[in-house]
Order: structure tokens, then C-alpha cells, then sequence
């Protein structure tokens, strides 16, 4: 059976979000045989969530798992989610060395409202599982500095671009 690893990226000042997160995955029918935390003080007012999914995966890869599941500290995850999408690769041949559900549904808590937005051939980092084959070959910057907060910078559109072009990256649709 796959080994499998949430990798939840946080601040150091988000312990009710990370409580939230924690609860989440306790209530999944598929269980993750790691649950590494990343839990760095902020180095700067930019957003570094980057560097934290890097470590994390760095981690998950040394203690033997073979799929890393990204799971943001602030996001709801369905109670079947980690068995939705460990099924889904499952499936798949060839398999994927990125996975992702192309489509994420958002609740904007003060509006009130909900949205859902189709990323054609890629999905959210809230989406996203990646292979231990792709944390190796993927090229990660070399320290938290190098991550530019803005645009095409953002892991999942720098991962999903890296997948489109060697052809190593599957989504799906949730509905």
C-alpha cells in the first residue's frame, strides 16, 4: 500500500486554524501514515508558504512516503477527500507525478457567498498531491529567499507549469 503524508504549512500564529486542520484529518476514512506540520515564524510580510510545502515534502520523502498531500491549515476538506484522491491515482496509468482536482470551491466567510473556479490543466495547491519522484526532480528554489511571493511564482502554477511541460501532471473534475 502507498505511504502516504499531509503536508500542512503554517506561521507559528495560526494555532486555531491549525487545530482546524489537525480535526480535518482526523475525520478522513483514509488515514495518512505521516502528518508533517511546517510550522516556521514568517521570515518576512511576504507570503513564503512555498518554502514550508518544501521542507515538508523534504521530510515526507525521508521518512518513506511516496505521496505528499498538500493541506492547507486554513481550508475544509471533505472526510473522503485523501480517499478520493489516493483512489484517483491509484487508477491512473501512468501515474501522474502531480495530481489535482481542476476545480475548487471557495466560501468567502464575511460575503457570505460561494464561488468556484476551473483551473484548466492544473489544480490549487489545496488540490494538489505530488509523487516522491516528483519532489526529487522538481527544481525547487534553493531557500525560502528565492520565492517571489507574486503571480507565477505561487507553487502550484510554478509545479503545474513544471508538470505541463514533461507531460507528468493529471487532473480531474470533483463533480
Amino acid at each position: 500500500m502507498v505511504r502516504i503524508a499531509t503536508i500542512t504549512p503554517t506561521r507559528g500564529d495560526r494555532s486555531a486554524f491549525l487545530r482546524n486542520a489537525q480535526r480535518l484529518i482526523k475525520l478522513q476514512t483514509r488515514q495518512p501514515n505521516e502528518i508533517i506540520i511546517v510550522d516556521d515564524i514568517p521570515r518576512s510580510d511576504n507570503i513564503d508558504i512555498n518554502w514550508r510545502y518544501h521542507k515538508g515534502c523534504h521530510e515526507a520523502v525521508k521518512r518513506g512516503c511516496q505521496l505528499m498531500i498538500f493541506w492547507e491549515d486554513d481550508d475544509y476538506y471533505a472526510p473522503r477527500y485523501i480517499e478520493t484522491m489516493v483512489n484517483f491515482y491509484e487508477k491512473l496509468e501512468p501515474k501522474p507525478l502531480v495530481l489535482g482536482i481542476s476545480d475548487t470551491i471557495y466560501y468567502h466567510l464575511r460575503l457570505r457567498k460561494w464561488n468556484k473556479f476551473i483551473h484548466p490543466a492544473r489544480a490549487s495547491a489545496m488540490n494538489t498531491v505530488i509523487t516522491a519522484e516528483a519532489f526529487r526532480k522538481f527544481p525547487w528554489p534553493k531557500d525560502a529567499q528565492e520565492y517571489d511571493p507574486h503571480g507565477k511564482s505561487f507553487l502550484d502554477r510554478q509545479l503545474w507549469d513544471w508538470a505541463a511541460q514533461n507531460k507528468c501532471g493529471k487532473t480531474f473534475a470533483s463533480h
